[in-house]
């Protein structure tokens, strides 16, 4: 314990400077995150890359202020001695830990708090630990006399790491895979991490115990690779003849992966089974994913079975209610939106949920031309507003696609409406030169009305 506080208090004082900036920054994310909070899918996003930045300003200025015979030199076991070192070295990881804790607590992810962190400090500990064996190869291949044979020891580390990366996403593939609550998955990955973390360790002590790991020696390293290349290569294979595949990102069930694939077979096997379907945790339907991916033959075979299409069938995220006909629109799928229309004539008309916006403003804000150019096409109004004062128009012009406005202008849209601010579609263009066009478009417009007045008085 002494050693350990010995080497945590120096980290502090050797490492001040870095540390003080790392932990600002870190404290100014959270803080400003905390504030102007969004939606948690873009927080978790942001925040994992802030963590993944800091884990590298944590490796590369974690410098070595105690070479290695010093180190040796302590009264301690080998095994104290780097249990000792890789444990005081997280002082430089909070701010990692810190951003991909709050990150993974702001996204959908249903990790428990402890559970967590037990996993966030596995794996700060086996970046100590390649820390550490950098610590202790360095100065040897720094005194040993140059050859190819030996800085070939970076191609050996190098590959070690691809391994332990293909490790860990057969791993989670693994783990995602399994039928299993979140509450035993994190708890299995906890498992797991230990494992790995004793194989990574007793690595670490061998080094510092025998030099000749420090060196690459053909026969022993290339044997070693290839085991690990034949290992994960037969894992690879087994997994793909075994028929397994990842759950969808609509749902568990088979028939979710089936709709993703395009594999109607496998869906008409899936629902021969099932009498009664319940939307997925994150809210989707066989029909609203059929109708997302743009799979019409999904949407045949689920009204084969008895499931048709209905005004009912919505999906709702944190910010809006999606109906089937909005769905078909963000898809940009031509054929689905007909298909949707043949079937839902009715649909024509919903708007969304919360902000009452119709399929045109949809396709506005989503960039959607083709879809706009359908839309057109069946003599809707070009003008309806929103309950902000919002056309069609106005929002091609914030989100700036300018082929939705093209087709908006040719086919009629008026660019004077004004929004409850005050403000035209010309109002929120950022290019000049497109903003120009706009305004002449305005211009046209009102020079043909004042003649239209002065003719008629």
């Amino acid at each position: 314990m002494k050693v350990f506080l010995h080497l945590f208090i120096s980290n502090l004082k050797f490492n001040k400077l870095e540390l003080g900036i790392s932990y600002f920054i870190t404290a100014i994310v959270i803080f400003f995150v905390r504030i102007f909070r969004d939606t948690k899918s873009t927080d978790a996003d942001f925040l994992f890359s802030i963590a993944f930045y800091a884990m590298l300003y944590a490796f590369y200025t974690n410098r070595r202020k105690f070479n290695l015979k010093y180190l040796v030199s302590l009264p301690l076991s080998k095994t104290q001695l780097v249990m000792a070192k890789t444990s005081s070295d997280f002082v430089y990881f909070v701010p990692a830990v810190i951003c991909a804790f709050t990150g993974v607590m702001y996204s959908p992810i249903e990790f428990s708090a402890i559970p967590l962190l037990i996993i966030l400090f596995q794996i700060v500990m086996f970046v100590a630990f390649i820390i550490f064996d950098s610590d202790i190869e360095q100065p040897r291949l720094e005194n040993a006399k140059s050859s190819f044979l030996n800085r070939l020891i970076y191609m050996r580390k190098g590959m070690d790491f691809v391994f332990f990366g293909v490790f860990v996403i057969y791993l989670a593939l693994a783990i995602h895979v399994t039928p299993l609550e979140m509450v035993v998955k994190q708890y299995l990955i906890i498992i797991v991490l230990s494992l790995a973390l004793g194989y990574k360790f007793r690595r670490t002590l061998n080094l510092l115990k025998d030099e000749s790991y420090s060196y690459f020696m053909p026969k022993r390293d290339l044997f070693s690779i290839g085991k690990k290349i034949s290992l994960f290569g037969i894992i690879g294979i087994l997994f793909m003849i075994s028929g397994l595949s990842m759950p969808s990102k609509y749902g568990e069930d088979k028939f979710y992966t089936a709709i993703q694939e395009g594999n109607p077979k496998s869906l008409e096997k899936a629902l021969a089974t099932v009498k009664e379907i319940k939307p997925s945790k994150s809210g989707y339907t066989p029909i609203t994913a059929s109708i997302i991916e743009g799979n019409i033959e999904a949407l045949r075979i689920l009204e084969k079975y008895g499931f048709a299409m209905s005004l009912q069938d919505t999906f709702t995220d944190e910010e809006e209610t999606f109906s089937p006909i909005h769905l078909a629109i963000n898809s940009g799928s031509i054929e689905m939106i007909e298909y949707v229309v043949r079937k839902l004539p009715e649909a024509m008309d919903v708007k969304t949920e919360k902000n009452q916006l119709s399929g045109l403003h949809l396709a506005a804000i989503n960039c959607k031309p083709e879809a706009i150019d359908y839309l057109v096409s069946k003599n809707i109004n070009l003008n309806a507003k929103d309950p902000r004062g919002n056309t069609a128009l106005i929002y091609s012009a914030k989100s700036n696609c300018m082929p939705a406005m093209a087709i908006l202008l040719e086919a009629g849209a008026n660019p004077l409406f004004k929004n409850s601010k005050e403000k035209t579609a010309s109002n929120y263009l950022k290019s000049k030169k497109y903003k120009y066009l706009l305004k002449r478009k305005e211009l046209l417009i009102e020079s043909k009305l004042n003649r239209e007045l002065a003719s008629e008085k």
